[in-house]
């Protein structure tokens, strides 16, 4: 025998996973999730880990980016070669687990409008295929001295160069107009066949507001937020063409955190944003219910929409 040999190469491919059953593809993603889990390489204070996520814990921490590493073996096919871009990566808490999952021609790209976060994630995560970037873009609650138009940037990614394109919990801050914005540009930058992962809150048929302004009251009480010592509990107001924002019963703007002329998170009927995700020319794949209104806790937290660029 003579030549080089080459190594058989571990992990399934985007395209091995998606030619799985689902059953076969969510053992897999569990399997590996587990993996990811136990084997992330980080040293973080609960201190830090509250900063970094909201979570108030380190177990919290590391159980949502192997979760998100889960969900995105499942429903996205990540593979070990994938190209992904983080939309709002904040400190890395996603990245963390694809720290632990992506090989090395494998490539992620951060980016986020808080410098402090951004430090973070640099210093925790020192592998060189792993880019996070500071983007100063304005914001009128969490970044109202950014200089850069939130309606008008574009993404870090080359056209069609991205497999994967992660957004979590970030048009549940971005009013209607950015968040239009958002999916426009992951559009741009996702691959054919590529896919995207959104978490917002959603306002399905069954919940809306039966007088037409303010929905009943939402909440699961195992979303304790230890700091404040309260309950995640939410309630929100139809501004307009099934766009929400967080409201107290009586439709007035309320923010768990500070004072918000608005309301802070935003939320969408279903139909409404369905129709964003066609208008940027993608399509719903999957819609999945997350656990911040219902009893059991299936998917994630938020839900969450499983789009696709044709």
């Amino acid at each position: 025998m003579s030549g080089e040999v080459i190594p058989k190469k571990f992990g399934l491919s985007s395209l091995q996973l998606r030619d799985l059953d689902s059953d076969t593809r969510s053992f897999v993603a569990t399997a590996v999730a587990g993996v990811v889990r136990r084997n992330m390489k980080f040293e973080i204070s609960e201190e830090r880990a509250a900063w970094a996520s909201a979570s108030g814990s380190v177990d919290l921490f590391r159980y949502t980016a192997a979760e998100w590493t889960e969900l995105l073996i499942k429903h996205c096919f990540l593979a070990e070669n994938s190209t992904i871009l983080d939309i709002g990566c904040g400190a890395g808490r996603m990245a963390f687990g694809m720290s632990a999952y992506l090989g090395n021609d494998g490539s992620y790209t951060g980016f986020d409008p808080l410098e402090d976060q951004i430090a973070f994630a640099k210093e925790a995560i020192n592998r060189p295929n792993f880019s996070f970037q500071h983007v100063d873009l304005w914001h009128r609650l969490y970044r109202p001295g950014g200089k850069i138009n939130p309606d008008s940037f574009r993404f870090p990614a080359a056209d069609a160069s991205v497999d994967v394109a992660v957004s979590a919990s970030v048009i549940t801050h971005l009013e209607r107009e950015t968040a239009q914005h958002h999916l426009n540009e992951t559009a741009r930058v996702l691959k054919h066949k590529g896919r995207a992962f959104y978490s917002t809150f959603v306002v399905t048929p069954d919940m809306l507001p039966e007088n037409g302004t303010v929905t009943r009251l939402f909440g699961d009480v195992r979303a304790w937020n230890p700091a404040k010592n309260e309950h995640f509990e939410w309630r929100f107001a139809n501004r307009g063409d099934g766009f929400y924002t967080h409201s107290d019963e009586a439709g007035a703007p309320k923010n768990h955190y500070m004072a918000d002329p608005l309301g802070d998170p935003m939320a969408y009927e279903i139909a409404t944003f369905t129709r964003m995700v066609e208008q940027a020319g993608l399509h719903v794949v999957e819609f999945l219910p997350g656990a911040w209104c219902r009893d059991t806790y299936v998917n994630s937290y938020q839900d969450v929409f499983v789009l696709e660029r044709p």
